[in-house]
């Protein structure tokens, strides 16, 4: 598609690597996207379609417990995981979410002063430069949405190991 352009941003520094690609945007939208991301073909164009400022696909930790991405509030330092209620479905507004899949429109960049995504510390020893980045773009009236019915998946791995008792295995 000619309107559309992919950029490869290498290194293990996630908060280094967003905030280079949106010194060098060059359109009006930036998606986001981990290299252990899965999705469908129609998700970038299902989350354009919602013309929000900020909206990610529903997407869980790569880690157990495997919750989502999503929060609905900052008690303290602490951000509160967000489930969504039963039988939910479609566009949801929330207080912050993960960088997978995350979509972003130019204007929100242009409000919030650079650096946009920052390291900073969540829960106890965890690093998140997306919180941060929701918090900054909360803080000058942006909305956070979560689209539940496009779906973004990670790609893990596990670690199998012996136990104690013999012939007995865990993953």
């Amino acid at each position: 598609h000619p309107e559309v352009k992919f950029v490869w941003a290498q290194g293990v520094n996630i908060a280094y690597n967003c905030n280079k690609l949106v010194r060098e945007m060059s359109g009006e939208w930036l998606w986001l996207l981990g290299d252990d991301h899965t999705f469908k073909p129609d998700t970038l164009l299902r989350l354009m379609a919602h013309d929000v400022d900020v909206v990610v696909p529903f997407c869980l930790m790569r880690k157990p417990p495997y919750l989502p991405v999503l929060y609905d509030a900052k008690e303290g330092e602490r951000f509160r995981v967000w489930l969504p209620p039963e039988g939910s479905n479609g566009l949801q507004e929330v207080y912050a979410v993960g960088t997978a899949g995350m979509l972003i429109k130019r204007k929100v960049f242009e409000a919030i002063p650079a650096p946009w995504f920052e390291v900073g510390r969540i829960h106890t020893d965890e690093l998140s430069e997306d919180l941060t980045f929701c918090e900054k773009a909360g803080a000058e009236g942006f909305d956070i949405y979560v689209d539940l019915q496009a779906k973004m998946g990670h790609c893990t791995t596990s670690i199998i190991w012996p136990h104690a008792v013999e012939d007995e295995w865990s993953v």
